[in-house]
């Protein structure tokens, strides 16, 4: 889900690094209030009621992730992973054409 407390920790490699401002818990908790609820989780299993209700704590370890993720130019792994998806749209419902794809993502 987010860089884990040794990622987080680990100042080792700051040669790749980019100087930017850190995200702010204040932030977090804005984009948070604004996503939707009700929405399927992607492979990770968590849903963003999960992280809405999970408090300050997690906000502020979203924040250091975020902030971790601007300074290494990089993401985890597992956040460029999908699960895909067919929804049936109308018509036949032995025709692939009557389906359309979508990607269900992990909410961070």
């Amino acid at each position: 889900m987010y860089y884990s407390e040794e990622e987080l920790g680990s100042d080792d490699s700051k040669e790749n690094d980019v100087e930017v401002s850190d995200v702010m818990k204040v932030e977090v908790d804005k984009v948070l209030r604004e996503m939707k609820n009700g929405k399927s989780p992607g492979e990770d299993g968590l849903t963003a009621e999960m992280f809405k209700w999970e408090g300050e704590n997690m906000k502020e370890k979203l924040a250091k992730s975020f902030s971790m993720c601007l300074r290494k130019r990089e993401i985890p792994s597992s956040w460029n992973n999908a699960i895909i998806i067919l929804l049936y749209k109308k018509g036949d419902k032995e025709r692939v054409e009557n389906y359309r794809p979508i990607s269900l993502l992990s909410v961070p």
